[in-house]
């Protein structure tokens, strides 16, 4: 059986370089936009995947294509998926992204474009009319097609969770598309593509039948391997008469390896070197010379930004910061906003232009009948993350909106105490309380008063206090060793606080720690705090989304209901530490020690854990969506009533673990230690089970459609992934079903 190529196999069986050029005006990478039909001609590296999903197509009606940002979902479903259909007279395509109104969205595709704008206005009334009342009202639109078969792509499906914020309206669009699709299952198809992100939040939602069609059609999208990669970056140039260095390749292919989101850097990235080319080479040194490719698209945007001026910088921060929706629990979303509602800033035209050619921002034209007003919007969200000045404002943003949040509601209180005076707010509070005022942040006429009164109130005590002697005030006012390290770390965090990497921020915040000092005031989102020591410490409802924790020791520490979305934990330490009801989605946790800490209903979507140590943890009610906890040691553990759909469990260790009621429907159990596991009632549906230890048929048999779970298969070395053995498979399960002395006394639960 032949192996996995390699890189070096790779570049030494392809050819290095295309020659005799025939035209070189055109530049056959993307950047940050998605590859359109249009562009299928430059579109190479998933050829195999295209034909994969077609042929899915043929036998469903949905697909769910789930996959992180950067992987190329939309640039698959367009350039790839697409064409094979554009092809054929019988299916028409629409391709729609929910934005803020879905069912407007949806409408705006079945409109005649050749009607004058009033009638296209009065038929745009109609149509939302018409989806309002369900498959009914969509049966209705399908008969006006001009072929006879709809094939549906929804791009950015979650954006009908994450900006639409009218729940009928949602509710009104899913079930619409849900009963059309049973009512007409041979004249329509839908493809939803997903950012798993956001995937938990999907599976979640009304209407639950929305959930089991994800679960049951969902095919996750991976990243490029070494020879897709190679395709995706020669061929394109092989096709525009191109000529790439063989050097270049090279190391693209190695900077690219294991990259998150290495497909939409890679795509800028050349997109970027082909702006640079002279003639129709294309080489290593234009590629020195914007930087590795993770670092590109960081540079690039910096580099923008200090070329302009002062007031332009001002300008390209707000018109940057107002194309990013922030929503506490679901985090930073790319937004759709109208041109005019900026173009009174100051040399606007000249920044938006700047940002436009280095490819951040895309202009469309939006769907308002009556003037088809320009819109503006990021080109690609990944922007967001790896662009790191833009990451500073926007947890700027954040802080100022907590600290505003913050002081409101401690005007409520003052004035629910009577306008108590030790309600009035203290020095620390009230220079942040002023800072913000010089932000131009609205408060209430409430909060005003509130700042106005404390700030008297700090007036008068600095008159009483600042004519006593140096050393009467030492005396009175007790200033101990105490004081003076408490006052010193503050004033450290003070001067920290817009440089997330500053290393003091970790010593000040170890001291506050140990003098029992809260310091839940701080920002702390994407900081540096490696190797950071907090025993024992109250971190509970803080957020700490993006920051690095590698090497903490966080040991019996309090950190429930807090926020640690894309936090890196790697080899933390969080014995016995409470993380109850807190957001650890796309958290690293990998070689963790979490030995009895407690996770229950801990929100564990596509969370890393491979290695991590969870042995008697308590993880019962908790998301573990996709989670991977490949030899994670799980000995004692509770799981119960958990959602491990989809989680990678192979060779883990669940001796003894309770798994009763936990759904693992599609998870992955490969060669996993089930001595004594308890799994009753659970949802073993499409589960892999090959080659695991300690398998009890008296244990089996407790679980739900155990029945449906895959236990013999073999490991293909060129696929690299299980290949199940159909025929060896059914056999096991029909002795298992044969054998009745196997069977349990006490039949399981299942609906």
């Amino acid at each position: 059986m032949s192996s996995k190529p390699t890189l070096s196999s790779i570049l030494n069986s392809s050819p290095r370089s295309y020659s005799s050029p025939a035209d070189n005006s055109s530049c056959p990478y993307v950047g940050l936009k998605s590859f359109e039909n249009s562009d299928r001609h430059y579109f190479f590296g998933r050829e195999t995947l295209s034909q994969q999903l077609f042929n899915n197509l043929q036998a469903h009606n949905f697909l769910a294509l789930v996959g992180p940002l950067g992987v190329g979902k939309s640039s698959l479903v367009q350039a790839g998926v697409l064409p094979y259909f554009s092809s054929s007279q019988e299916w028409e395509i629409k391709v729609i992204k929910p934005r803020e109104h879905p069912l407007k969205s949806l409408a705006m595709t079945f409109l005649d474009s050749h009607l004058p704008t009033l009638q296209k206005a009065q038929q745009m009334a109609d149509f939302q009319l018409c989806l309002e009342q369900g498959a009914e009202g969509f049966s209705h639109l399908l008969q006006r097609l001009s072929r006879p078969k709809l094939l549906l792509v929804i791009d950015n499906f979650e954006e009908i969770f994450t900006l639409s914020q009218n729940a009928q309206e949602r509710w009104q669009f899913l079930t619409a598309l849900l009963t059309a699709l049973d009512q007409h299952p041979h004249q329509l198809k839908i493809i939803t593509i997903i950012n798993e992100e956001f995937i938990s939040y999907c599976l979640e939602q009304k209407p639950k039948k929305l959930g089991q069609k994800i679960k049951e059609n969902c095919i996750l999208i991976s990243p490029l391997n070494d020879q897709e990669r190679y395709d995706a970056i020669v061929l394109p140039a092989q096709q525009a008469n191109l000529e790439l260095e063989s050097q270049l390749v090279e190391q693209l292919l190695q900077d690219t390896h294991h990259l998150k989101g290495g497909l939409a850097l890679l795509q800028y990235t050349l997109w970027q070197v082909c702006r640079l080319r002279k003639n129709v080479r294309l080489t290593l040194a234009s590629y020195v010379q914007l930087g590795e490719v993770k670092h590109v698209l960081d540079k690039q945007g910096t580099e923008t930004f200090y070329q302009l001026n002062r007031r332009q910088r001002n300008t390209a921060k707000k018109l940057l910061l107002s194309l990013i929706h922030t929503r506490e629990g679901i985090g930073h979303i790319s937004n759709l906003v109208p041109q005019r509602k900026l173009e009174n800033l100051h040399d606007f035209d000249y920044v938006l232009q700047k940002f436009k050619q280095v490819g951040f921002i895309q202009t469309e034209v939006g769907n308002d009948l009556t003037n088809q007003e320009i819109f503006l919007r990021l080109s690609h969200p990944i922007v967001i993350e790896h662009w790191r000045l833009l990451q500073e404002w926007l947890g700027q943003r954040q802080s100022i909106f907590r600290q505003h949040q913050n002081l409101e509601a401690f005007a409520q209180r003052w004035q629910i105490s009577k306008r108590d005076k030790k309600y009035l707010l203290t020095s620390k509070k009230l220079k942040i309380a002023q800072a913000l005022e010089k932000h131009q942040i609205g408060f209430s006429p409430l909060t005003q008063e509130y700042i106005q009164q404390s700030s008297k109130k700090q007036s008068r005590n600095i008159l009483v206090y600042g004519i006593l002697p140096l050393t009467l005030i030492l005396v009175l006012g007790g200033l101990t060793y105490r004081h003076w390290q408490i006052q010193k770390a503050w004033q450290t965090l003070e001067l920290a606080e817009n440089n997330p990497y500053d290393i003091r921020r970790k010593d000040a915040i170890e001291k506050l720690n140990f003098w029992q000092i809260n310091f839940e005031e701080v920002p702390l989102t994407s900081t540096y705090l490696k190797n950071i020591n907090l025993p024992q410490a109250n971190l509970s409802n803080m957020d700490f989304s993006g920051t690095n924790f590698e090497n903490a020791n966080l040991v019996k520490s309090d950190l429930t209901n807090s926020n640690f979305k894309n936090a890196n934990l790697t080899n933390s330490r969080l014995i016995k530490s409470n993380l109850s009801q807190s957001n650890l989605e796309l958290t690293n946790l990998t070689q963790g020690d979490l030995t009895e800490a407690n996770l229950f209903q801990t929100n564990l979507t596509f969370a890393a854990l491979n290695f991590a140590n969870l042995s008697s943890a308590n993880l019962s009610q908790s998301r573990l969506y996709f989670a991977n906890l490949e030899d994670a040691n799980l000995l004692k553990s509770k799981i119960s009533r958990s959602n491990l759909s989809g989680a990678n469990l192979a060779f883990s260790n669940l001796m003894f673990a309770d798994l009763s009621n936990s759904n693992l429907a599609s998870a992955n159990l490969v060669e996993a230690n089930l001595l004594s596991t308890n799994l009753t009632n659970s949802n073993l549906l499409g589960a892999n089970l090959i080659e695991v230890k300690n398998l009890d048929p008296n244990n089996l048999k407790q679980a739900c459609f155990w029945q449906y779970a895959i236990y013999k298969g073999k490991w293909n070395t060129q696929q690299q992934e299980w290949e199940i053995d159909e025929m060896a498979n059914r056999q096991f399960i029909e002795k298992l079903i044969q054998d009745k002395a196997s069977d349990p006394r006490i039949q399981p639960t299942c609906s």
